[in-house]
């Protein structure tokens, strides 16, 4: 947060930010990976910064003012915290995580996965659906024969389930929660996937990723209808 501070204050001697000064600005908040409590701490000291460079007292207010708009704003308009959570494989605390993340569905539990065939996240879907979680999966049809698959028990208990039905595979490993939450990777939803693979998961809100894979499963589900 200094250097940051310090690059910022060094832009204030000519009173104006450059296109350049502006790049390189955008870069280092990126980098810096600030949560909302050091975000405000730094916005309070420029503004401490610029209240220094004002001599007139009613400059002074109008800073003030800026301050208390830009706070209702942001507690209102600013974007939620990014998030970005990477699992690995094999690993039981990964696998503790990525149960605790599934149970955070509220409303809507989108799967796109190429088999099932763990116990411990079917006893977790089946505890979401009764929790009132709308849930949807799209699967492959030949690895949903396979002993253990646990696809045709998710759909004898009511939950949609759609198939590929082709000699292809739909060898996709991903679930939407709440249309605000991301898991994406390697990682089959298998009891082997746990204990032997190596396999990885991330789990993202980016809004542009959320938006594709939305987009992407919207349209399997409408292609294997």
């Amino acid at each position: 947060m200094e250097q940051l501070y310090e690059f910022i204050e060094r832009s204030l001697d000519d009173g104006q930010v450059s296109r350049n000064e502006s790049a390189v600005l955008k870069e280092r908040l990126a980098e810096s990976g600030l949560n909302k409590r050091e975000r405000g701490l730094l916005r309070h000291k420029i503004y401490a910064l610029v209240s220094e460079k004002i001599h007139d007292p009613r400059d002074r207010e109008l800073l003030g003012w800026l301050e208390d708009i830009h706070k209702a704003l942001d507690s209102v308009y600013s974007p939620k915290e990014r998030r970005f959570e990477s699992l690995f494989f094999p690993s039981d605390s990964s696998f503790r995580q990525f149960l605790s993340v599934l149970k955070e569905a509220k409303q809507s539990l989108d799967i796109c996965v190429f088999t099932i065939t763990d116990n411990r996240v079917v006893s977790v879907l089946r505890d979401l659906k009764a929790a009132g979680v709308q849930i949807r999966i799209i699967s492959d049809n030949d690895k949903a024969m396979d002993r253990g698959s646990d696809v045709y028990e998710l759909a004898r208990d009511d939950v949609p389930v759609r198939f590929d039905d082709t000699s292809n595979h739909m060898h996709h490993k991903f679930a939407i929660l709440d249309n605000k939450l991301l898991l994406n990777g390697s990682y089959n939803w298998t009891r082997s996937a746990n204990l032997y693979n190596q396999e990885n998961l991330i789990i993202t809100n980016e809004p542009e990723l959320l938006q594709s894979f939305r987009q992407e499963f919207e349209k399997l589900w409408e292609k294997f209808g």
